[in-house]
């Protein structure tokens, strides 16, 4: 019930939760679980050695809930996030 009585008929949303191993290499695995809530076109991958300077790194299809970035930077620190893109 909203705030002013009435009945309201949200959709539900989930927390999107990000696990990240290691790979064979220079490679990490990311997999995510899927956003719940909105029509999902895409999800966008971000990567970047300070976690305020983000950048893309690819965009996958809306089934996709998994990536391995091959031939990572050698860096002391790797920052990722997940990012959906809706209709």
């Amino acid at each position: 019930i909203g705030a002013c009585g009435d009945v309201t008929n949200s959709a539900k949303h989930t927390t999107m939760h990000l696990t990240i191993n290691i790979g064979l290499g220079r490679s990490w695995n990311l997999i995510w679980t899927p956003y719940e809530g909105r029509n999902i076109l895409t999800y966008t991958i971000l990567r970047g050695t300070q976690k305020t300077q983000l950048q893309w790194l690819a965009e996958v299809s809306s089934n996709v809930t998994s990536y391995t970035h091959n031939n990572a930077p050698q860096a002391d620190s790797l920052f990722y996030a997940i990012e959906f893109n809706v209709s």
